[in-house]
């Protein structure tokens, strides 16, 4: 029976920043994946061919684990669009590291494929259960937040692409980040207090905090109008892509109607035609997800 490894992308981040000289960001995952069904080793490997980081990933795993790659079959496909900000890099890395590991009987721990990730490049902490506070240069997990809350995300689209490796390496970034750090420490904590206290309002406020507190680092024209239609609609925050194009909508998922939504989506069109609409998502647990089809 063919088994399929999938790992979840993201809608940017719940906050994003350093603090004390430690970048750190909290993860966001939604239900899009990026997938690897195990095959036989005489179907080959398949889907990598315009992924340059993700042939980088399998090579390094097959060099971690003292595998060949022509032992193993992977077909490699994906739903996350890449260059916006949901870490479609990550979630491909994180799956192929996986399925790797279940097609050739070898053990590899989330630690491992963090670290294969982060020799890559920045990468989100997806591969973790729930939701966690990781140090997004070295992989290591700050804080495990626990699963997530009822949300559903309207996502949308500011148009381009945008490339983490260059991203990082702009020579302000530090300086920036060490700027807006008063803001991200105040959004980081309402983000804790709200996973605490299961309080879905503090957590919206925290993120919206943490998305403003990015505009001088990554301008992004149409969230303060997205945000004052969105809270008519019983919005609690936007999260954003905080080295990416996209936005997502953040809705309590007890309190949202389909008419109500609908309406919702009629009014950004007209209020940010600049707006792309991409879809409607779920807030979930990150981790791998294994599938026998």
């Amino acid at each position: 029976m063919p088994i399929v490894v999938k790992v979840p992308g993201t809608c940017g981040e719940l906050v994003q920043g350093i603090l004390d000289e430690e970048p750190f960001l909290i993860t966001c995952p939604i239900n899009l994946f990026s997938a690897v069904e195990i095959k036989e080793a005489s179907y080959g490997i398949r889907g990598l061919e315009e992924r340059a980081k993700s042939q980088q990933a399998l090579q390094n795993t097959c060099r971690f684990l003292g595998v060949k790659p022509e032992t193993i079959g992977l077909n490699f496909s994906s739903e996350i669009l890449p260059g916006k900000g949901m870490s479609s890099s990550s979630a491909d890395i994180g799956a192929i590291c996986k399925a790797v590991s279940i097609a050739s009987k070898k053990e590899i721990d989330v630690e491992e494929i963090m670290e294969i990730a982060t020799d890559i490049e920045p990468t989100d902490g997806v591969y973790f259960e729930g939701i966690v506070c990781v140090n997004y240069l070295t992989g290591e997990i700050i804080e495990d937040l626990g699963e997530p809350p009822a949300i559903t995300l309207g996502i949308f689209d500011c148009g381009g692409t945008l490339d983490t490796l260059d991203f990082h390496r702009r020579p302000d970034l530090k300086h920036l980040n060490r700027k807006k750090e008063r803001m991200v420490k105040e959004a980081l904590q309402l983000v804790l207090n709200g996973f605490h206290n299961a309080d879905i309002e503090e957590i919206g406020e925290g993120t919206m905090i943490s998305s403003y507190a990015n505009q001088e680092i990554l301008y992004k024209e149409d969230l303060p109008v997205l945000w004052n239609v969105a809270q008519k609609y019983g919005a609690v925050g936007v999260t954003t892509a905080h080295s990416g194009t996209i936005m997502g909508v953040m809705f309590p998922q007890e309190d949202i109607s389909p008419d109500n939504y609908l309406a919702f989506l009629e009014e950004v069109r007209t209020t940010c035609p600049d707006l792309t609409y991409m879809y409607q998502k779920k807030l979930l647990s990150g981790g791998f997800y294994i599938e026998k089809k």
